[in-house]
């Protein structure tokens, strides 16, 4: 069976002439006629054909990545045309939208000039599962009309996503240069690793709150998404990535640049300790609270437990209606943390980090 039809097992028989013995075996040489066949539907034996018959329904469901297939097949074999331009334009767009995809990753050529790039690919195992498809840039081949039109769909509709701080730093510089002819830069999500939202939001914890320099002001996210830099930034979504294993930690991918006696020795994941994933995001959000407050939408997505989720969406919803929420004490009691409180060790009930940690897998209600 197909994913997405429903699917039922039922026990069934025949009899090969009327009055002989039902058989549950088949000889696979010889034909057997529907008419012969029997079905057991709530205790009772009935003439298979009869229950197919009386069925509620009949038709086969195609949903999901089935039903693509079979669309596109039945387009494949009607031989018939789909006339984009007859559309409405309304209705373009909408197409437009789902061909260039949600978010675009743009790229930034050595010459300066900007792309609507080929989407992610991640050079880390661990964040496979989150690879984003590029845009279909076919369409900007069909004609002059409909590349000016999803052109300007993908640089408008999707999102600006960034899946390294650095490429953010270089890439948004050429971004602006599209202004006025597109009006880019309305919505931006961010998907770093989580060792770069560290560095990124300024978060002081140790080992790198007492490394002078470590922190560069003209690249973090006070600069980068304050309304000076960014003056139409509506929207901006903070995706986590998979706390698949202890070497995605930050503090065992830094143990060999900073080596500590109380885990610099770790050499490999079996060693390392388990770093609650929890505690590590629910401090990166408290120090990015004070650079994207401003923004008037602000949300969090990913690898992220729902409690955590709800927390700070409800913490940006209530300053969006001019509840201002006071967490210096918060700040305060982080950055009193020492270097032998690091890492945050797990204590959830499913342990944040594990081996090929898909996101049906991670446990975000624990």
């Amino acid at each position: 069976m197909y994913p997405g039809q429903h699917t039922r097992t039922v026990l069934i028989r025949w009899n090969e002439r009327p009055g002989g013995v039902p058989r549950y075996s088949i000889n696979l040489a010889k034909f057997v006629r529907p008419l012969h066949l029997q079905v057991k539907i709530d205790g009772q034996w009935m003439l298979f054909m009869q229950w197919i018959e009386e069925l509620p329904c009949q038709k086969k469901e195609f949903v999901g990545e089935l039903g693509y297939i079979r669309q596109q097949q039945w387009w494949a074999s009607n031989g018939q045309r789909f006339r984009l331009m007859d559309l409405p334009k309304e209705l373009r767009l909408c197409v437009y939208e789902q061909a260039m995809g949600t978010d675009i990753y743009p790229q930034l050529s050595p010459q300066g000039l900007v792309s609507l790039g080929k989407g992610y690919e991640y050079p880390w195992n661990y964040r496979r599962k989150d690879e984003v498809q590029g845009p279909n840039l076919a369409l900007l081949r069909v004609s002059k009309q409909v590349s000016e039109e999803a052109t300007k769909t993908a640089w408008e509709g999707s999102r600006m996503s960034f899946a390294q701080q650095n490429s953010m730093a270089f890439v948004i510089p050429g971004l602006k240069n599209l202004v006025p002819r597109f009006s880019v830069l309305t919505h931006i999500s961010l998907c770093f690793q989580t060792s770069e939202y560290i560095q990124f939001f300024e978060v002081q914890v140790q080992p790198w709150s007492g490394i002078p320099g470590y922190f560069n002001h003209n690249t973090s996210a006070r600069a980068v998404l304050s309304k000076t830099n960014l003056p139409n930034l509506k929207e901006l979504g903070i995706k986590f990535a998979s706390p698949e294993n202890p070497s995605n930690s930050p503090w065992f991918r830094s143990s060999s640049f900073f080596p500590n006696p109380l885990w610099g020795w770790y050499t490999s994941d079996t060693d390392a300790p388990v770093v609650c994933h929890k505690v590590t995001v629910d401090w990166i959000m408290a120090y990015a609270k004070a650079s994207v407050e401003h923004i008037p939408l602000v949300y969090v997505e990913g690898y992220i437990k729902t409690s955590l989720k709800e927390k700070w969406n409800a913490t940006f919803k209530a300053q969006r209606n001019g509840t201002y929420s006071d967490i210096s004490s918060d700040l305060l009691a982080i950055q009193s943390l020492t270097l032998e409180d690091m890492p945050p060790r797990c204590k959830c009930t499913t342990q944040c980090e594990r081996h090929s940690l898909g996101p049906w897998e991670f446990d975000f209600g624990d």
